[in-house]
């Protein structure tokens, strides 16, 4: 298979770097992909980034968003993941708001990621958090952190829109010779709970197809173009 847009993406980033952009900005970018059609669903920020310079990420990720290449879907947006101030403050939604209206950027091209164990942590409130934030306007993605210790009746409350297995399970999975069973029943899982199934840590073509064939919608990882030390978030 070839991934003409994986190598655009990768032209894309390298040419915005070489006239002083992404890495030398305080914000880090990885893509993730549609596998059906090699678009580029999203653009996510690190993790690595500092919630000190979120709000730089975000009118950084604005230039990417405009839809003027094609190797962006029409609908992409950007991700980033938060932590437990996001969750648990409840000025946090109206403050990241404010932020994307000051970009005159409609807030569902965001996609907020936290992850399972933080949310099944904090219990209850993290629904009403997550609540406020989709009445914000803004999309939601949940992590999965492990597989095995996910609490299937919990995540069935959460308001998500992306549902992403961890790239240890990835790897696992898509090693292990019964591990498409999994992998679609997990697809299946978030398909019928209408959040779209996800997968971090794709490493070689062999997981792709495996992932591609058990329903997976998007992928990221060191497979897909660019990816170094800087940019990887898996």
């Amino acid at each position: 298979m070839q991934f003409a847009s994986m190598r655009a993406m990768h032209a894309f980033i390298s040419n915005a770097n070489a006239q002083g952009g992404f890495h030398n900005s305080p914000t880090l970018y990885c893509p993730l992909y549609e596998l059906a059609d090699e678009t580029v669903a999203a653009v996510e920020l690190s993790p690595a980034v500092l919630r000190s310079r979120l709000l730089p990420g975000f009118s950084h990720a604005k230039a990417l968003l405009r839809g003027e290449h094609a190797l962006f879907a029409k609908d992409a947006f950007a991700c980033v993941r938060l932590g437990t101030r996001e969750l648990a403050d409840r000025e946090a939604p109206a403050r990241l708001l404010r932020a994307v209206r000051d970009m005159d950027q409609d807030a569902a091209r965001f996609c907020l990621f936290f992850s399972d164990s933080l949310c099944k942590a904090l219990g209850f409130r993290t629904i009403e958090q997550l609540m406020s934030f989709k009445r914000s306007g803004f999309r939601l993605g949940i992590d999965i952190d492990s597989l095995d210790a996910a609490a299937g009746p919990f995540l069935e409350m959460l308001p998500a829109d992306v549902l992403r297995l961890g790239a240890l399970d990835t790897v696992a999975l898509t090693s292990d010779p019964d591990g498409a069973a999994e992998l679609a029943s997990f697809t299946h899982f978030a398909d019928n709970l209408l959040m779209i199934p996800a997968a971090s840590g794709v490493r070689n073509r062999a997981q792709l197809s495996m992932l591609r064939q058990t329903g997976m919608r998007f992928g990221q990882g060191p497979l897909f173009p660019p990816h170094s030390e800087r940019l990887a978030i898996v």
